[in-house]
């Protein structure tokens, strides 16, 4: 779809068609996109995010984690409690979505800001385990199967 001149287009403005009414079928297809297993890939985690009442610089906050070649037990249980604390804001964000009257391009915003709190909670969650670049790797790979075979599957069933 061309972009019709709006500002920001990227993969994600494709799921809704811009018609200026946000359709149930939307709203599912973005909640969709949220709890998808790749719907964090690539995402870009936010500069700034309110969480639990308080403004951080969630994306400086969880690279210093990440670039720790060892992190303390200290750093690991901090991290931990944000990853919560991220995990709450995600359901937070989900709830508005269902809930809320929202244009299309509201609509997209908040899934845009839930796949970077998610893609900041992945490389919190992430920090538990010393091999975690291989594991991540790995995983990611073992979601890119499971999703090729589920979109098989589809296309065999329809």
């Amino acid at each position: 779809m061309a972009n019709s001149g709006r500002q920001g287009a990227d993969e994600h403005e494709d799921i809704v068609n811009w018609d200026g009414v946000l359709s149930p079928e939307e709203r599912h297809m973005i909640v969709s996109r949220i709890r998808s297993a790749f719907g964090a890939v690539g995402a870009k985690i936010p500069d700034i995010e309110v969480v639990d009442g308080r403004r951080i610089n969630l994306k400086d906050v969880v690279f210093d984690y990440i670039g720790k070649e060892k992190p303390s037990a200290e750093d690991i249980d901090r991290a931990d409690r944000l990853a919560d604390a991220l995990e709450r804001k995600v359901k937070e964000l989900e709830e508005r979505l269902h809930r809320d009257q929202l244009s299309e391009r509201a609509a997209v915003d908040l899934m845009r800001e839930a796949l970077g709190v998610l893609r900041a909670l992945q490389q919190l969650r992430g920090l538990r385990d010393p091999d975690r670049g291989v594991h991540a790797r790995k995983a990611v790979m073992d979601r890119v199967g499971d999703e090729r075979r589920w979109l098989e599957f589809v296309k065999k069933v329809r």
